[in-house]
């Protein structure tokens, strides 16, 4: 599974948004599991995601602090032709972010670099 974030086009009364770079520090990764303890935490209740105690044999969702189970997220950018065209990429299955990039954007640290202009 991939997580996608792509760059919508945006009007706002002749002004122009110029989107230059996406960057990843944290990832918060969740887990649904089957507390086996009574804790405090996100669950599934009745106006939908809620924050709240958990008891033991209920579940809820555990934060997943093995940064190597982040799926790889995608970047995607929108094209002057309507076109959605992938800058690039943040791999995290060696443990550490890595950073990749194509069509044109660079790499500086954890930063994918692109100019994106959108009308």
């Amino acid at each position: 599974m991939h997580y996608i974030l792509i760059m919508k086009q945006i009007n706002s009364q002749h002004q122009k948004l110029d989107l230059k770079s996406v960057t990843v520090s944290n990832t918060n990764l969740y887990d649904y599991v089957k507390y086996s303890d009574d804790g405090t935490g996100y669950y599934e209740g009745k106006n939908g995601i809620e924050y709240g105690n958990i008891y033991a044999g209920d579940w809820g969702y555990k934060i997943n602090e093995k940064i190597a189970d982040v799926p790889t997220l995608n970047v995607y950018g929108k094209t002057e032709n309507g076109e959605f065209l992938k800058y690039g990429s943040f791999d995290f299955s060696s443990g550490s972010i890595v950073a990749s990039s194509e069509n044109g954007a660079s790499i500086n640290g954890n930063n994918l670099v692109f100019f994106l202009m959108v009308l």
